[in-house]
């Protein structure tokens, strides 16, 4: 008995060991030779991103834009304002 009991064990530790190369194998596999459907998705999420990167950039110029537009709108009122309160203290 008890040799048959350590006889399984090796035959489940060999299968074990046999998949974990098997896998490791195909994982190699699938990293060193190209597939056509991956390197269209790649490519594709590629795209994707750089369209975000594109789009997040034009945001921040349209946002940049309108501050500087606020800040010399302020300083337009600013001045108007100004100007407003020289002429009511010369009357």
């Amino acid at each position: 008995m008890h040799s048959a009991a350590a006889s399984h064990r090796q035959l489940r530790s060999a299968s074990r060991q046999s998949a974990a190369s098997e896998h490791s194998r195909a994982s190699g596999r699938l990293s060193t030779h190209s597939h056509p459907v991956v390197d269209l998705l790649v490519e594709l999420m590629r795209s994707v991103f750089d369209n975000q990167r594109a789009d997040a950039a034009a945001q921040r110029t349209n946002a940049d834009r309108r501050e500087q537009q606020l800040r010399a709108e302020i300083v337009r009122r600013e001045k108007e304002m100004a100007d407003k309160v020289r002429l009511q203290l010369r009357v």
